[in-house]
């Protein structure tokens, strides 16, 4: 793909003094593409814009917008885009369109020791923050739309049975 980026960072992270580097970045790819010797399929028209902003070093200051992320997985679109700003609060706005194949996208990217199958189809819009969700507001939160979850199965060495979802739909 063609990809554009510019980025400028500053300063150091520290979780504990709540600290974010000074940070004035962007990334931009059209016509991405991932292949694979190992999966006959291939993710293609991947377009991501994106960037991430700190101008004064708090971690409340940090804005991360993914202004756009398309791509096509065996043909299945996919489109999101949002934000998350105040990495103490963390606001956020989202939203997610389009099917993801989890067996298809394993192919791509292998989880070591972990078998995922099944289909996540998403329309969904939510706008909310932390604070709101650990005080239990949730009619604070504004989400519309659905999340269809069809065949799942998550399968790990690390815990002692497998989950899955027949078909479940969030609304």
């Amino acid at each position: 793909g063609l990809l554009n980026s510019e980025i400028k960072i500053d300063g150091r992270y520290s979780d504990a003094f709540k600290l974010f580097p000074k940070v004035d970045a962007f990334i931009n790819l059209e016509k991405g593409y991932i292949k694979s010797k190992s999966a006959p399929l291939d993710m293609d028209s991947i377009h991501l814009n994106a960037e991430v902003v700190n101008s004064t070093g708090q971690v409340a200051d940090t804005r991360i917008s993914l202004n756009n992320l398309t791509f096509l997985l065996d043909n299945e679109p996919f489109v999101m885009s949002g934000t998350v700003s105040d990495l103490k609060d963390y606001n956020y706005q989202m939203k997610v369109d389009g099917l993801v194949d989890l067996a298809k996208l394993t192919q791509l990217y292998p989880v070591a020791n972990t078998t995922l199958t099944g289909t996540m189809d998403f329309d969904i819009t939510t706008a909310g923050n932390l604070i709101e969700i650990e005080a239990k507001q949730y009619t604070l939160l504004k989400t519309d739309g659905t999340l269809e979850v069809k065949n799942m199965s998550y399968e790990n060495k690390d815990i002692p049975f497998p989950v899955h979802i027949d078909d479940a739909l969030f609304t």
